[in-house]
This record gives structure tokens, sequence and C-alpha cells, in this order.
């Protein structure tokens, strides 16, 4: 049994072992080699693409690839610092009377004085107060009559002060 040890390790080493002939895929030749062929077999320099090529494929990298993938992250990032711009009538919610009319400016200025608080319907159907300012104009915003401890409605009672 130790006879045959001896034996086969010897021939897998020799196996294994890189033989003198050449194989048959040639080696690949060194930067070096392929530089002097090069010097050696023609006067010219070796090709060197011109400024013009250079330039047109620095901006097809820049303008198809950096510049598009920069702008998607960067636009939506500033866009949070810029506040939405006024767009008329987009977004408003419009308060609806007891009766469930949408409240006219017009109308609801005729009929409540300056200072006067009423009871309209706004947002999810709660109770909030329109507030008529000198001008006469209808306040930018209105005020929840909900209490946030209890969630009772609180009737608008004016103070003498």
């Amino acid at each position: 049994m130790i006879l045959a040890v001896f034996l086969v390790f010897p021939s897998i080493a020799q196996a294994l072992a890189p033989s003198a002939r050449t194989s048959p895929l040639r080696a690949r030749p060194s930067t070096t080699q392929l530089m002097a062929a090069e010097s050696s077999s023609s006067s010219s320099p070796s090709f060197v693409p011109d400024m013009a090529k250079r330039k047109l494929m620095n901006d097809i990298l820049l303008f198809g690839g950096v510049l598009p993938a920069t702008l998607a992250i960067a636009v939506p990032y500033l866009m949070v610092f810029v506040p939405p711009a006024e767009r008329g009538e987009v977004g408003v919610t419009s308060a609806r009377t007891k009766l469930g009319e949408p409240v006219q400016a017009g109308a609801w200025l005729k009929a409540h004085a300056v200072g006067d608080r009423d009871l309209v319907e706004g947002l999810k159907s709660d109770p909030f107060y329109l507030i008529v300012d000198d001008g006469p104009k209808i306040r930018d915003y209105a005020i929840n009559s909900i209490c946030t401890h209890l969630g009772c409605v609180r009737l608008f009672i004016p103070s003498p002060r």
C-alpha cells in the first residue's frame, strides 16, 4: 500500500507540472512588446483621437448619463424648499352652510356684519367658524370649533373684553 502511494504521487506531480512544449494557445504579448513592435514597424505615432472626438464623447457621457441622473435626484429634493404657487381655486375647500349649500362670499358678507363669526361645515364635515373682517372680507382661515380635549363643539360667545 505504501509503495502504491509513492508511485502515484510522482505520476500526479508529473501530470500537473507545466510541460516544456508550447501550448496551442499563444500567450498574449505584453504592452512593452506591443509598443516596441509598433514603434519599429511604422514611423507614425499610434492612433490618438482628436480633440473633437474626445469632446463629443465627454458630452455624451455628461448630457446622456450624469446630468439626467443628477437632475432626477436634485429637482425633487429642491422642490421641497419651493412653496407651492397660488393656483386660484385649486385646492380650496368650499365651506357649506347649516343647510349644506356652498357659502358664497358676496351673500355671506351682505348677511354678516364685521366681526361676526358663524358656524359652517368645513373639512371632514367638521364645524368651523368663518370670521368677517374689516373691508368687509372673509378671513383666509377658519377656526375649528371642536374641542381638542373631549371633542365637543364649542359655541362662540363674545366676551366683553
